[in-house]
């Protein structure tokens, strides 16, 4: 499955999760949040920044996901922010690491310019303060995945109302979970393990991270990476 199609599909959770800015829902003086804007090199950004500063997200064009993130964002009182992070660049297999400074409004803005050179201005999602539930995310999907030394792959997925993952390729299998974090916050935490001669990770292939589901369009986005960080399983699926 190539990554235009992917990028059809998987936009759709984070754009409705992220969705289109928002104001102040509460005290915080944070960077915490889902995150939404253009970035420096034309992309669109989509990103999540958890209570203790883990950072993820996608960024893409209208028809293709490019690239995934992961990192660290350390926030202060006084609307300033300094993190480290991975850049996984799906077309050129290359994953990159940078340093990132910036300012943030906390609930409403933030600007961010990392040592690569690029950047990125975003507008805080207030559905980051509806909690993610069990009995919402529980289903079949239909999905695709990708990794950094892959192109784009059909992964059907089911849920289990405990949270139970199994999800399978051909001569692949994988079994995980999902579990809403303890935070009460919109993101679950995500595992999944593959096993088998065709998986697109070595096998095993055992990853850890998030994920994010929209309600309205029934999307489940998943961001995962292996214990050396140096790849992931990135999903998308639609009930």
């Amino acid at each position: 499955m190539n990554t235009n199609r992917l990028a059809a599909l998987a936009t759709s959770a984070l754009v409705a999760a992220c969705g289109g800015g928002g104001g102040p829902d509460g005290p915080s003086s944070t960077a915490e949040g889902f995150w939404v804007g253009p970035t420096s090199s034309g992309y669109t950004a989509r990103l999540v920044v958890l209570e203790n500063g883990e950072t993820w997200g996608l960024y893409s064009t209208p028809t293709a996901v490019v690239g995934a993130l992961y990192g660290s964002t350390n926030s202060s009182s006084n609307g300033t922010l300094t993190g480290s992070g991975s850049d996984f660049y799906f077309p050129g297999r290359l994953l990159q690491t940078a340093n990132y400074s910036g300012t943030y409004t906390a609930k409403q803005r933030v600007s961010v310019t990392t040592s690569l050179g690029s950047g990125f201005t975003g507008n805080y999602a207030p559905e980051y303060d509806t909690p993610a539930s069990l009995t919402a995310v529980a289903g079949t999907y239909g999905g695709f995945g990708l990794t950094l030394n892959s192109g784009g792959y059909s992964v059907p997925m089911t849920i289990t109302a405990a949270g139970a993952v199994t999800a399978s390729t051909p001569q692949c299998a994988g079994t995980g979970t999902i579990q809403p974090r303890a935070t009460g916050k919109g993101v679950f935490n995500f595992t999944i393990a593959f096993t088998g001669a065709s998986c697109p990770l070595a096998s095993p292939g055992s990853t850890s991270g998030v994920a994010v589901y929209d309600t309205a369009s029934r999307t489940l986005v998943s961001l995962s990476l292996n214990p050396g960080k140096s790849n992931g399983h990135f999903w998308q699926g639609v009930k």
